[in-house]
């Protein structure tokens, strides 16, 4: 609470009365989700870049690590170690990942010692006990199995998807209850709550995976899915959590915005994504970029040339999304943003150009999966790529 009111008062009442979240939370209470299969034009657009994508690419490696993800099974939130505060099994739980303390010990309890802080160096032992890693490779197998399906379909890979998302999203018994109070608990401070919406943002791997094989999976799938991502995206924009995060000026109101906007799109709801683009683009880019393209916020980061790259992904999202559905073209923005991947490019490291855009389906502690990390993905945006060493690549400017 104490973090919430400072994020708060660092903002201007204004903004935070008139930012998009009372709109949209109107909208999406009256959404009807239909048993329809109609995608929206950005879908459309995105699948045929990924096709097209597919077509210059070996998928070899692609298609063997689909075939290992479905052998692999699903996987289910209600298999924890440690138990929420809740004590329910299927409310999504995990801690601040940058915090240490010398004993590894339950860090929903109070520690004796003094807990430290090590900026953008996880702590492996807080992602074992969680429900991050499951969250990730849920949606990164998903991703996967269905850009392999699209180059080489085959019925085992629409099964083994209905299935996982009927696990994690729809059956009463398994699935993820659609909010995240425990989500990046601060660990042995004796918190209950967390601030962690940005956990979720692997779910746009899993609704780009549903709207790849939009006319393939049967309506009950995808008619549950939507249910879930409306009931999330409600509770994100009630909640204290949702409030926090879209008032922050850094990567994580970035990707609240993202989420959010593909969750509407998803469920054919133009108008309020309009409404976030509008925001984005106006309260948080000239914040955000600099004249020179660097993002003063995250150069303060331990690790800045990462953290740099991670918020250049949300804000190239909304870009496009913006000129699709605003008709804008943005010529000064992608202009900077233009300045900001060649500063990067400059400066990135091996590690960060591409090393770890490369999916482990063991439940990383590491969580070494494909998105939305390597700078590698810039050539295929927003077409993500598992494999991208076997894709055919293009120019780094923003189209």
């Amino acid at each position: 609470m104490k973090e919430n009111i400072k994020i708060i008062t660092n903002l201007s009442i204004s903004k935070l009365i008139f930012n998009y979240r009372k709109t949209v939370r109107d909208v999406v209470k009256k959404i009807e989700v239909e048993d329809t299969t109609n995608l929206h034009r950005y879908f459309s657009h995105l699948t045929s870049k990924y096709k097209t994508t597919l077509s210059n690419a070996d998928n070899t490696e692609l298609h063997q690590l689909a075939n290992q993800a479905v052998n692999l099974g699903v996987i289910s939130i209600t298999k924890k170690d440690v138990d929420p505060p809740s004590g329910c099994t299927k409310d999504y739980l995990s801690f601040a990942p940058y915090y240490y303390v010398n004993e590894n010990t339950n860090p929903l309890i109070k520690s004796k010692e003094t807990v430290q802080h090590r900026d953008s160096r996880s702590n492996p032992f807080l992602a074992s006990i969680s429900d991050k890693p499951k969250l990730a490779q849920v949606c990164a197998r998903l991703h996967l199995v269905a850009l392999s399906y699209c180059d080489a379909p085959e019925q085992q890979k629409i099964e083994y998807i209905q299935a996982q998302i009927n696990t994690w999203f729809i059956d009463g018994e398994t699935a993820m209850n659609p909010h995240m109070e425990f989500a990046q608990i601060m660990p042995w401070t004796g918190n209950q709550y967390g601030l962690g919406i940005i956990d979720s943002r692997w779910l746009l791997l899993a609704i780009e995976a549903c709207a790849l094989l939009n006319d393939k999976l049967d309506t009950d799938t995808l008619r549950g899915f939507k249910l879930w991502l409306k009931a999330f995206a409600a509770w994100i924009l009630n909640s204290k959590s949702g409030l926090t995060e879209v008032a922050r000026k850094n990567n994580r109101g970035s990707w609240v915005d993202v989420l959010l906007s593909y969750i509407l799109l998803f469920l054919n709801e133009e108008r309020c994504v309009a409404l976030i683009c509008n925001h984005t683009l106006k309260n948080r880019f000239d914040v955000q970029f600099d004249n020179n393209g660097d993002q003063p916020l995250e150069l303060t980061r331990y690790n800045p040339v990462s953290y740099s790259l991670y918020n250049y992904y949300p804000i190239k999202y909304i870009l496009l999304i913006d000129e699709l559905i605003n008709n804008q073209g943005n010529k000064e923005k992608k202009l900077k943003m233009n300045k900001t991947i060649s500063r990067l490019e400059a400066a990135i490291t091996c590690h960060e150009r591409g090393s770890i855009e490369h999916i482990d389906l063991k439940l990383s502690n590491n969580l070494n999966l494909y998105y939305p990390y390597s700078f590698a993905q810039v050539n295929t945006f927003p077409a993500v790529m598992p494999i991208t060493s076997q894709v055919k690549l293009n120019s780094l400017s923003v189209e």
